[in-house]
């Protein structure tokens, strides 16, 4: 039993999916189960380099903002993550300004290295996760692993109530007529 309907590298003829210039994978997944009002995944891992400059910032965040972009004009529900290692202390990279501008929320609050936040997660249904927990390094690494949930909140089954209403047939009519 697969876990997924398809999984498929996307690539799009004009604006493209891929630049050469930018380190991207982009994925579009179709799980059998996901939310109400979600219609499929699109996720894509960067990798920005401490060595990027302003210019490289500026063309990763219109990377970013053109491939979501399009894929939310064919998908208007689907979830959309963007993870992977930006390393915004050392690029200067504005968190702030990227999330604004792909109108997404990035979840990842705890130290991903002992140096700071160096992985990001912009996602635009941030209500669906829990909040990320940073987990021990792996190995001799100086990386720690962070652990990103589903939300059960948004699975709950929902409550049960009551509705009285009252009866309106001719006999319960006719009674009542009698009874004034």
């Amino acid at each position: 039993m697969s876990l997924c309907r398809s999984i498929l590298l996307i690539q799009y003829e004009d604006n493209g999916i891929e630049c050469a210039d930018i380190e991207s994978i982009w994925l579009t997944i179709h799980p059998h189960r996901l939310p109400r009002h979600t219609s499929s995944i699109l996720l894509a891992v960067v990798n920005h380099p401490p060595s990027s400059s302003t210019e490289d910032n500026n063309l990763l965040k219109d990377h970013l903002k053109s491939n979501t972009d399009l894929f939310l004009a064919d998908h208007p529900d689907a979830l959309v993550i963007i993870t992977g290692d930006f390393n915004p202390s050392s690029t200067k990279l504005n968190t702030n300004l990227i999330s604004g501008c792909l109108y997404m929320s990035q979840i990842i609050k705890c130290k991903t290295r002992d140096l700071g936040i160096l992985y990001l997660c912009f996602v635009n249904k941030a209500i669906l996760f829990e909040s990320p927990k940073q987990l021990p390094k792996v190995g001799n690494s100086d990386h720690y692993a962070i652990l990103v949930k589903p939300s059960t909140q948004s699975c709950s089954n929902p409550t049960k109530s009551v509705v009285f209403k009252r009866e309106i047939r001719e006999s319960s009519l006719a009674n009542f007529g009698k009874w004034i």
